[in-house]
C-alpha cells in the first residue's frame, strides 16, 4: 500500500502526528513556491508531484527511523538477556544441576521488559555494573521485568475485559511496590563492589536516582489502576488500602539514607518476595 494512502488511513497517536508534519510540511512549501514561482497550469501539476514526492520520501524516512529504534531496542534487550542467561549458565559452577539451571533459564526470561523501551535503554547503558557484581545486576533485571510483568498483566486484562480489573489489583499494586524497594536496592548494593571512587559514587547516585524515576513511571500506571479500581467498586470492610507516594516513618531495616555511603556495617535489609 501507497505509504501516504496508509498514513491517513491509521488512526493512532503516531499517524495523527505525522500527519500533522506532512500536512504542515506540504502547506509551507506551497506558500514558499506560489510566492516565489510563476502560477500556470504546469506549475500546478509539477507541486503535486513535488509534494507528493517529498511527502512520501518524508513518511519512509520517518518510518525508517522507528524502524532502526526498535531494531536497535531489540538489540539491547537481547544483550541483557544474554547477561541474566551468562549469570544462570555460571551456577553450574557451584553445583547447580543441570535440570535446575534449566528451569531458571525458562523462568527468567525478560520477557516484559519490551513495554518500556526507556527502561531497556538505561538498563543496557548501565551494564558496566555488572562486572563488579553480577548476581545484584542480574536480581535488578529480574526484578525490573517482574514489575513490568504485572503491569503487563493488569493492563491485559483491563483491555480483554471492557475495562475491568483484576480482582486482586491492591495486592498486585503491593507487590509491585515490595518489587520496586528489592530492585532500588540492587542498585544500592553496589556501592560495596564499584571501585572506591569519588566519580564511581558519584555515577551510581546518578544511576539510582534516573532509576527511580523510570520504575515509579510502571508503579505510576499500576497505581493508577488501582485507584480506579477504587472509584468503580464501593468500599466495604473487605477493601484493602495501599499506601502509595505519602510520607512513612524512616525504618533503617527497609529504608537507605538519601545520600550514598560507603559504610558497610549497616544493617540493611532486601524484602524477599519473589513473582
Amino acid at each position: 500500500m501507497d505509504p501516504i494512502i496508509k498514513l491517513f488511513s491509521d488512526s493512532s497517536s503516531y499517524a495523527k502526528n505525522l500527519q500533522f508534519e506532512v500536512i504542515l510540511l506540504s502547506v509551507f512549501i506551497s506558500i514558499f513556491l506560489f510566492i516565489y514561482t510563476p502560477k500556470t497550469y504546469g506549475f500546478v501539476i509539477l507541486l503535486l508531484a513535488l509534494l507528493y514526492f517529498i511527502s512520501f520520501n518524508y513518511i519512509n524516512l520517518k518510518n525508517s527511523s522507528i524502524d532502526d529504534f526498535n531494531e536497535i531496542t531489540m538489540i539491547k534487550l537481547q544483550t541483557l538477556q544474554d547477561i541474566s542467561n551468562k549469570y544462570i549458565l555460571s551456577l553450574s559452577k557451584l553445583g547447580y544441576d543441570h535440570k535446575v539451571i534449566s528451569k531458571l533459564l525458562q523462568a527468567n526470561k525478560l520477557d516484559s521488559l519490551y513495554i518500556d523501551a526507556n527502561l531497556i535503554s538505561f538498563l543496557y547503558s548501565i551494564t558496566d555494573l555488572n562486572q563488579f557484581n553480577n548476581k545484584e545486576f542480574f536480581n535488578l533485571l529480574k526484578n525490573t521485568n517482574n514489575i513490568l510483568k504485572l503491569r503487563s498483566q493488569i493492563e491485559e486484562y483491563y483491555n480483554s475485559n471492557n475495562g475491568d480489573i483484576p480482582e486482586n489489583i491492591s495486592q498486585m499494586f503491593e507487590i509491585s511496590l515490595q518489587i520496586k524497594t528489592n530492585a532500588i536496592n540492587n542498585v544500592h548494593n553496589f556501592i560495596y563492589s564499584i571501585p572506591k571512587t569519588n566519580s564511581m559514587f558519584k555515577y551510581l547516585e546518578n544511576i539510582i536516582d534516573r532509576y527511580s524515576v523510570l520504575i515509579s513511571r510502571n508503579t505510576d500506571i499500576i497505581h493508577f489502576y488501582y485507584k480506579k479500581a477504587l472509584d468503580m467498586k464501593e468500599i466495604n470492610t473487605m477493601t484493602k488500602f495501599v499506601s502509595y507516594n505519602e510520607a512513612k516513618p524512616f525504618d533503617i531495616y527497609e529504608n537507605y539514607p538519601i545520600n550514598i555511603t560507603k559504610n558497610k556495617d549497616t544493617n540493611q535489609k532486601l524484602l524477599n518476595f519473589y513473582v
